[in-house]
Order: structure tokens, then C-alpha cells, then sequence
């Protein structure tokens, strides 16, 4: 059986309709808002982290772990993993029983984020003001 086949039995018998290409691809999109500084609430950004979960549970199987397709897959991910780690907080963590992705702490993100962890978390989050520096897409532009 090759790759494809056997990973789509395995999203179906996982619950995960996406494929590993497009996991992957908003992975990496939430990563890229994390390193432009999460515009979010904490809860927002908790049910965000579900699309790490998902590719957990898929590089977790061990039915696909013979394939080097799959080995292709874990580097892809443990790539944009490398970028989310960096945004983390060291000194703070959520809780160790959970995943690392779920237990760290943006550095950086927005006031409802920060201020959710600083008193829930101790976390010394920085507030950003994310729309500052930014442009605006329904600005007018000039003649």
C-alpha cells in the first residue's frame, strides 16, 4: 500500500479530513502570525494549536512511520516547530503534561493574550500594539 493510501485510513480513523500538505500549510501560517505577534486572545489561540495536535497525532502514527514520505513530513514540521520554540517564553510554561506546543508561552502577543497570561500564568508576556506598523488594506490610497 503505498503512502497516500494508508495516511488517508489513517486521518479517516482519526477524525482528520485535511491533508498533511494542508495541516502543514496553516501550521506554518499560525506560526508566521505568532512571529508577527499573535493578534489573539488566549482561547483563540489555544483552539488554533488544534492544528498541531492533528499533525501530532498523524506523525504519531506507527503505521506510517515506515515510509520515507512521512520522514519528509516530520522534518517539514519540526522545521516550523524550530520557529514556534523560539517565540516561546523560557522561564514559563502552561503546564509539562501537556505537549510543548500547548505548554509554551508567547514572549510577545496581544493585550488580551498577555494580560490572560501574566495573571493566570505569571507569565511576563509583553503586550504588543500589533496594528502599529501595520497597513491597513481599506486604507484610501493616494491619487
Amino acid at each position: 500500500m503505498q503512502y497516500v493510501e494508508r495516511q488517508s485510513e489513517v486521518r479517516s480513523r482519526l477524525g482528520i479530513p485535511e491533508t498533511p500538505s494542508s495541516l502543514l500549510d496553516r501550521w506554518r501560517s499560525f506560526v508566521e502570525d505568532c512571529e508577527d505577534g499573535y493578534g489573539w486572545d488566549y482561547s483563540e489561540y489555544s483552539s488554533e494549536l488544534r492544528v498541531r495536535d492533528q499533525l501530532g497525532a498523524l506523525l504519531d502514527a506507527p503505521e506510517l512511520s515506515a515510509f520515507p514520505e512521512h520522514a519528509e513530513l516530520a522534518r517539514r514540521v519540526g522545521a516550523v516547530d524550530e520557529r514556534l520554540r523560539a517565540l516561546f517564553l523560557t522561564e514559563r510554561t502552561t503546564d509539562v503534561q501537556q505537549p510543548w506546543w500547548r505548554a509554551g508561552i508567547l514572549k510577545k502577543a496581544a493585550p488580551g493574550y498577555a494580560e490572560y497570561c501574566r495573571k493566570v500564568f505569571s507569565a511576563p508576556v509583553e503586550s504588543a500594539d500589533l496594528t502599529a506598523g501595520r497597513s491597513n488594506q481599506h486604507d484610501v490610497l493616494e491619487p
